[in-house]
C-alpha cells in the first residue's frame, strides 16, 4: 500500500522557492470536502490558492539533530486541514512527518501522480470507511453506561463489550 509522508522541518535562513500549498492533494481536497458537505463542486476552489509560508523542497537547516513527530491526521480527514499547525511546529524545530492515508483521507496523492479520495465513483463513502463508521453508533451509549458505573470491573465490562463488536475498525 502507497502511503504518502511529507515533511515538515525548520528550513535553512534565506531559502527560496516555490512557496509550499495549503492543500497537500490539490483541488481533489476541497472538491471532495464540497461533496461531502452537499456543496457544489467548486465551492473550496479557493483554498488551492492558498500558500503556506513554507517552501517546498527547502534544504534543511543543518546543526543541531532535531526532535521528530509522527503525526496523522484523523480518520476521514482533511489532512491539509493540519497545514497551520504543522507549519507552525516546524517553525519551532521540530522535524515533523505527516502521514496521509489513500483511501482514508479525504485525498491523498499517490507516488505515480494520481490522487485518490475517501469515495467511490458514486460519490459515496468507501464501502471499509462505511462499514468502520456503521460500528461506532454504539459508542455515544456504551460511553455513557461506562461513566455511570461505579465499579471498575463493570466499567472494563461494558468496554470490552463494546469493542468486541469492532470488526471493521
Amino acid at each position: 500500500r502507497q502511503v504518502e509522508v511529507t515533511a515538515w522541518y525548520p528550513a535553512a535562513r534565506g531559502s527560496i522557492g516555490t512557496s509550499a500549498p495549503y492543500l497537500r492533494a490539490g483541488l481533489a481536497e476541497g472538491r471532495a470536502f464540497a461533496g461531502l458537505m452537499r456543496q457544489t463542486e467548486s465551492a473550496f476552489d479557493y483554498l488551492g490558492e492558498v500558500k503556506t509560508h513554507s517552501v517546498l523542497d527547502a534544504p534543511p537547516r543543518g546543526g543541531d539533530r532535531l526532535p521528530v513527530l509522527i503525526f496523522s491526521h484523523g480518520y476521514t480527514a482533511i489532512a491539509s486541514s493540519y497545514t497551520s499547525l504543522l507549519e507552525d511546529l516546524a517553525s519551532h524545530g521540530y522535524a515533523v512527518l505527516s502521514v496521509v492515508h489513500p483511501f482514508e483521507a479525504m485525498a491523498a496523492t499517490l507516488t505515480d501522480g494520481r490522487v485518490v479520495t475517501m469515495f467511490e465513483a458514486q460519490k459515496q463513502l468507501r464501502q471499509g470507511i462505511r462499514d468502520v463508521l456503521s460500528e461506532w453508533g454504539k459508542e455515544d451509549e456504551t460511553m455513557a453506561a461506562v461513566t455511570r458505573a461505579t465499579d471498575q470491573a463493570e466499567q472494563l465490562r461494558l468496554m470490552r463489550g463494546y469493542l468486541e463488536t469492532l470488526t471493521a475498525t
